[in-house]
Formats: C-alpha cells, sequence, structure tokens
C-alpha cells in the first residue's frame, strides 16, 4: 500500500466507515473491503490522467480551485452529508468513459450493490482528491 493510500485509510475511523455504510444503506464490513479497493484505484487513476500535461492542468486546476485538504479534517460531516456531486464530477474525470466497468468491478469484489458502490466511490473520491 503507497504512503499515500495508508495516510487516507488512517485517517478513515471506524466511525467514519460505519457512517459511510450507514449513507449507502450497506454492510460495514462490506464497505471497508470497497474502501481498500476504491482508495488506491482512485489514487491510481489520477497518477494516470497526471501522465499527460492536459491531465496535470485539469487536476491542478480541480485542487487549487475546490481541493485545498481541508476535506480530511471534515470527514464525518462530508459522509454524514452524503453529497456525491462533487465525487461524481471526480469520478468523471479520472475514470471517464471507464467509470461504469469500474463501479462494477468493486461492486462485485465487496459485495456491495452497484449504486451502493458508486456513491461509496463519490462520496470517497473528494478525500482522494
Amino acid at each position: 500500500m503507497s504512503s499515500l493510500t495508508e495516510l487516507l485509510m488512517s485517517r478513515l475511523s471506524g466511525g467514519d466507515v460505519e457512517q459511510l455504510s450507514n449513507r449507502i444503506g450497506a454492510d460495514k464490513d462490506a464497505t471497508g473491503k470497497a474502501l481498500s479497493a476504491v482508495v488506491p484505484l482512485l489514487f491510481s487513476a489520477m497518477a494516470r490522467n497526471a501522465g499527460t500535461a492536459e491531465g496535470r492542468e485539469g487536476l491542478a486546476r480541480a485542487v487549487a480551485r475546490d481541493h485545498d485538504g481541508s476535506v480530511l479534517d471534515q470527514v464525518s460531516s462530508l459522509f454524514s452529508s452524503g453529497g456525491t456531486t462533487d465525487g461524481s464530477a471526480i469520478l468523471g474525470h479520472v475514470l471517464g468513459d471507464r467509470r461504469a466497468q469500474v463501479e462494477e468491478g468493486v461492486s462485485r469484489a465487496s459485495g456491495l450493490a452497484s449504486n451502493q458502490a458508486r456513491d461509496l466511490m463519490a462520496m470517497v473520491a473528494p478525500l482522494v482528491m
């Protein structure tokens, strides 16, 4: 596990995972399993996007505009609000036309329903960003 993945996963307490589970209507163990897959997957997708000049510029603009890292101090409030709009936009940018395929893979690997995997990924994407 990369140090960024470890850092983010260490910020997610058991209470955060339980809160996220409740928001998406899933079992806590399945949610934890999905998180273990989603966080490194999103870091990899962002790294792949940063491999092109256009991708780097897009990520830099997004970080400068909306993602100053303060969300890491408010993980519980992020999950309690259940908002997925920002996360959905992030997923659209970093996964592109592979998004549905990735969501289905997370669903199969974790035991979450497709809509639960989709919502979990959208809620976690701002943390990874």
